[in-house]
């Protein structure tokens, strides 16, 4: 009874919350949880409640429906909505013996999620949000409030976790796939692990789907996926280059990072394993930084330690204001769990604390009195010549790199690596992806 009172007391309080809300606002939040409900039209794997001989036609009709409610984000043309409206309703209706609450209850929000898109039931918002953050998962209240406060903030910081669907996930790309529909399993993997951030290829895929032939539309789901992939649109001034700077004792980090860059078609990542070119001079390719658009710093206990790391930092302070370039992730003790083989040593950035933060110039100060010592001792003056180079680069990192490093950093608060896995590292792909379509 009280759990009842909880959640009755929950639901008012979201729906006062949404009663000013704007049709942009609304439009984006209907979408948002079209898209949040969209793996459980099938959770269990099939799509048995249409009958075969229907079933690429209705399922089209909801990717479609989930389309035009995206494309309403961005453009103020309810008339694809509306059409679209239409198509989802006769998927509905044509459930066969579909008696199974989770699958209703996610096509029904889809359905009314579009009419919201088409200007017809601008009121449906608060139904619709109701259902998501209390009809699915236990999770998706609290996701439910942040993307309240993300379209509030006017950020595009949704959060993303698809481990919340469990087997659902699955389920729903295997009965796409079975479906031969392949492109669409793609497609939202791609869309849910960039955070739900439409860019311009994005915008260009959608409303390339939207506009399809009739006759492909018709045919159904598998259709238009054999369709795109024979017609995907090219956007060839969009391309974001990222540099990934880590210190080797952090490859497992780097690696993951890595990974999930390679799978956005739109990013190219550079890092020192796969780009260097080992006849050249490191140093030089370290001087291409300003070349790229963004650097996705893993700053870690070994990071600061670490010469080459700094004067990585170095080179990307000196070529481009910071605010402009760093993307950074400040490694915490707890994200040891990533690493392959568990870390002997400390792996946590300590640059939150100024006393912290003074005891790594101190290490720099006492490392380059080392190695100056160490100099002296050498008899001969050319074998002097490249350790003095290294001296003095190592003096600029006291000098001139060190402080302002630590103070962008301190101030920034940047997340930890668990954070930023946790929500498919959508902070960065939105980041790159909102720098290039500005």
């Amino acid at each position: 009874m009280k759990r009842r009172v909880r959640q009755s007391k929950k639901i008012s309080k979201l729906k006062k919350h949404l009663t000013d809300y704007t049709r942009d606002k609304s439009i984006l939040l209907a979408w948002l949880c079209a898209v949040r409900c969209l793996p459980f039209i099938e959770w269990k794997g099939t799509f048995d409640f249409w009958p075969e001989r229907e079933r690429q036609k209705f399922l089209m009709s909801i990717l479609k429906a989930v389309d035009s409610i995206a494309y309403s984000t961005y453009d103020d043309d309810s008339a694809i909505a509306d059409y679209a409206s239409i198509d989802v309703f006769n998927a509905i209706a044509s459930f066969e013996g579909c008696d199974d609450a989770t699958i209703f209850l996610a096509v029904q929000t889809i359905a009314e999620a579009v009419t919201i898109a088409a200007d017809i039931n601008s009121y449906k918002i608060k139904d619709i949000a109701t259902n998501v953050a209390f009809g699915f998962h236990v999770s998706f209240e609290s996701i439910l409030q942040h993307d309240l406060y993300s379209i509030d903030a006017g950020k595009n910081d949704f959060l993303v976790n698809t481990d919340i669907y469990q087997e659902s996930w699955q389920n729903f790309k295997n009965a796409l796939n079975d479906l031969d529909c392949s492109y669409w399993v793609d497609w939202y993997e791609s869309f849910f692990a960039n955070g739900f951030y439409l860019d311009d290829i994005a915008k260009a895929e959608i409303k390339q789907r939207l506009n399809a032939p009739h006759g492909i539309i018709a045919r159904g789901a598998a259709a238009m996926g054999k369709y795109m992939e024979e017609n995907r649109p090219q956007l060839d001034n969009f391309a974001g280059k990222v540099f990934l700077s880590y210190c080797h004792a952090d490859k497992d980090l780097a690696d993951i990072i890595d990974n999930f860059l390679q799978k956005h078609h739109s990013i190219t990542a550079s890092r020192d394993i796969r780009d260097v070119d080992y006849t050249k001079s490191f140093k030089a390719f370290m001087q291409t930084i300003g070349n790229h658009d963004y650097v996705i710093m893993l700053v870690s206990d070994s990071f600061l330690r670490s010469k080459a790391c700094m004067y990585e930092a170095g080179e990307m302070i000196s070529t481009r204001s910071l605010e402009s370039k760093l993307l950074f992730i400040v490694v915490q003790e707890d994200d040891s769990k990533f690493y392959k083989t568990p870390p002997s040593q400390p792996i946590g950035a300590n640059i939150y604390d100024s006393i912290k933060r003074t005891e790594y110039i101190t290490f720099w100060e006492n490392r380059y009195t080392h190695e100056e010592e160490s100099i002296r001792l050498i008899k001969s003056d050319s074998a002097k010549i490249e350790p003095l180079k290294a001296l003095r680069d190592m003096r600029k990192i006291i000098d001139q790199d060190i402080s302002p490093f630590f103070e962008y950093l301190s101030d920034a608060r940047g997340k930890s690596f668990s954070e930023m896995h946790e929500i498919n590292f959508a902070d960065i792909i939105a980041n790159i992806k909102q720098y290039k379509t500005t």
